[in-house]
């Protein structure tokens, strides 16, 4: 029986959305066309839904995403912006003085849901037409999975989780030279593909990771580039343990970088939690989330997950190295 699916309204919210094809586990249908689709498709979808796209994988089977949702409803010029850019002159705009119109696609440019939803639908159609044969039915094993993350630290680690699936899968060395991600993209065009500035998604978990350390910096002493440099470095580091560096050549990975290393690197695991955990964060964070969605009683008597790094799971998941 499927449970609902957890959504925050009342402010701004950061979710881990992830999906797989349904068939035979070796199946691997995304080779370098359907992969660029993914992220053309996302692109067009995206300029419907004032969601910001923070990081995005795609892999052969499945894909990865970082995502924001805003806390406001978009105003209604943003509303009118959006429904052109996406649809052109393909649908005739609805009458925007009549205020049920301007709020139900004021809500859905916000639903995480409806963004995902559109998206999926349309790479499975033209998926489907752009077989050789022609192809029918669905494409993805179920609906999309999601978890919700607390802003700072939860966020800063869940991209880190996300980026390094193409060097886990061992499609690549370096995490910037896949060129089906968000980072391999900004790496390489220097710019953001979704148009997101990353450090503000990903400036308050570095003020809370040990990356900083003694040398902690203030918000206001770090600029965008540093910000990305701190990332560099923390996928230099993941990437030279994932492959069992020894000292010497992590020291090499490290004066690259010109950073100190954590080995606090709990991104490096094959970890549930970041696509089944269903809520990530501070204890805290995770606790006030579940009595908001299931009540205080249960919030007080539930056991979270500890991933013994400062972060707990909403549900307890044996971890998977």
């Amino acid at each position: 029986m499927r449970s609902a699916r957890m959504r925050y309204d009342r402010e701004s919210c950061y979710y881990h959305v992830f999906n797989r094809v349904s068939g035979e586990p070796g199946w691997h249908p995304f080779g370098e066309v359907e992969r660029e689709e993914m992220f053309r498709i996302m692109d067009h979808v995206n300029k419907l839904y004032a969601i910001d796209i923070v990081s995005f994988v795609a892999m052969g089977n499945h894909f990865h995403a970082v995502v924001r949702a805003p806390s406001e409803l978009p105003g209604l010029a943003e509303v009118k912006r959006r429904f052109k850019a996406y649809y052109g002159k393909d649908r005739e705009a609805p009458d925007w003085r009549m205020k049920v119109n301007y709020e139900t696609y004021a809500r859905r440019m916000r639903d995480v849901s409806a963004l995902m939803k559109d998206f999926q639908q349309h790479f499975t159609n033209w998926f489907n037409r752009t077989r050789p044969h022609g192809r029918r039915g669905g494409l993805w094993a179920d609906r999309y999975k999601s978890v919700i993350l607390e802003s700072g630290r939860a966020v800063w680690e869940c991209v880190q989780y996300v980026e390094m699936n193409p060097v886990r899968a061992g499609l690549v060395a370096d995490a910037a030279d896949y060129r089906h991600s968000t980072w391999g993209m900004l790496c390489g065009s220097g710019r953001h593909c979704f148009g997101v500035r990353l450090s503000e998604h990903l400036i308050g978990g570095l003020k809370e990771a040990v990356l900083i350390g003694k040398r902690r910096h203030n918000e206001e002493q770090l600029n965008d580039d540093e910000v990305i440099t701190c990332l560099r470095v923390k996928l230099a580091q993941l990437t030279a343990i994932e492959s069992g560096a020894d000292e010497a050549a992590f020291t090499e990975a490290e004066n690259r970088a010109r950073k100190k290393p954590s080995f606090v690197l709990t991104s490096q695991r094959r970890m549930r939690h970041w696509t089944e955990g269903a809520i990530i964060g501070s204890k805290l964070f995770v606790k006030s989330m579940t009595a908001e969605f299931y009540g205080d009683e249960r919030a007080e008597k539930k056991r979270f997950d500890d991933s013994g790094a400062g972060l707990v799971s909403f549900r307890q998941l044996r971890v998977q190295l």
